[in-house]
């Protein structure tokens, strides 16, 4: 299956036809003038982020991959920042809800997400079906663990 759609579509990207980067199926539509958009196999929110150091090329990123990977960021930074400059107080425990909350927030979508379309990836594995039911209520579970941990250390805190 070719990418019909995408071939008359503004954005350049870097190898070819465009990939889902959850399922791997060819991207067949974008809506044009629009930054975020559905995969139609596995329903992950798909985001086009613009490549640094390129002239217009664009990259398609799943954006709870994404979003996973900022809180991280801002996480290590924000932790060398506290360790560099000495600073342990009730900061660190407030900074730990708000970590909390998005990464439970990002499992809730992808258990959804993962549950509508019966499409999960573990690490490097795909799993339809029944197996892929199964992973997205384990996620769901983890993501409100994850949420009840964090509103439950800003009430104690």
């Amino acid at each position: 299956m070719k990418g019909v759609a995408l071939k008359d579509h503004k954005h350049k990207f870097k190898s070819g036809e465009p990939h889902c980067p959850y399922c791997i199926s060819d991207i067949l539509h974008w809506p044009s003038n629009r930054d975020f958009s559905r995969c139609s196999i596995c329903e992950r929110v798909l985001w086009l982020f613009p490549r640094a150091n390129s002239d217009g090329e664009r990259q398609i990123l799943c954006f709870i991959d994404a979003g996973r990977t900022y809180v991280a960021v801002g996480t290590t930074l924000f932790f060398l920042s506290i360790f560099l400059l000495g600073y342990f107080s009730g900061a660190i425990i407030v900074f730990c809800v708000f970590v909390l909350l998005p990464f439970g927030a990002f499992d809730l979508m992808d258990a959804y997400d993962g549950y509508q379309s019966k499409i999960q990836r573990l690490t490097r594995y795909l799993f339809e079906d029944r197996a892929a039911n199964l992973i997205s209520m384990f996620k769901f579970i983890w993501g409100m663990l994850t949420i009840s941990l964090a509103i439950s250390i800003l009430v104690i805190a």
